[in-house]
């Protein structure tokens, strides 16, 4: 496994509208999303 930088991470949101755990969830998601892209290893849906 390559070592690499972790990217750093800023979360804003609104008062109003999506809680914050729905926001980290798809963050991770994403997050998931690109580095299993990357990788080329696994099949994204």
């Amino acid at each position: 496994m390559k070592k690499r930088a972790l990217p750093d991470v800023c979360c804003v949101y609104a008062k109003e509208g999506k809680r914050l755990a729905e926001i980290i969830e798809e963050s991770f998601r994403l997050y998931l999303r690109r580095i299993l892209a990357e990788s080329g290893d696994a099949a994204i849906q």
